[in-house]
C-alpha cells in the first residue's frame, strides 16, 4: 500500500526495501512487483535468466496474480540502499525548506 500512495517519498523507497527483504522484485519493463510463486522452481534458469510461473501485483485489481514471466535479471530493480534512503530523506528536507 505505501510503495503506491507515496510516490517519490521516502515511505515509497522504505516500502520497496520490505517488499525486497520479502523476497519480491521490481521488473523496470513491465512495472510490475513480482516474486516466484511458492513452492515451484523455474522451469529454465541460467545465469542470466529464469522462466517460471510468478506472482505479479496488480495495483488496479488489488491483487496477486500468477503468470508465467520470462525474467531477465537485469530488468529487475536493485536492492533500495540505506544511501539512496538517506539522499530521497535528504532531497525532501531540501524540498520542505525551499
Amino acid at each position: 500500500y505505501l510503495y503506491y500512495t507515496n510516490c517519490g517519498d521516502i515511505l515509497q523507497l522504505a516500502a520497496a526495501a520490505e517488499l525486497y527483504a520479502r523476497d519480491w522484485r521490481y521488473h523496470k519493463d513491465e512495472r510490475v512487483w513480482i516474486t516466484r510463486f511458492p513452492g515451484m522452481e523455474p522451469q529454465i534458469k541460467t545465469a542470466s535468466y529464469e522462466k517460471g510461473t510468478y506472482y505479479y501485483f496488480d495495483p488496479q485489481g488489488w491483487r496477486k496474480v500468477a503468470k508465467e514471466f520470462y525474467v531477465e535479471y537485469d530488468k529487475l530493480e536493485e536492492k533500495p540502499t540505506a544511501q539512496a534512503l538517506q539522499q530521497q530523506q535528504a532531497q525532501q528536507q531540501t524540498q520542505q525548506v525551499a
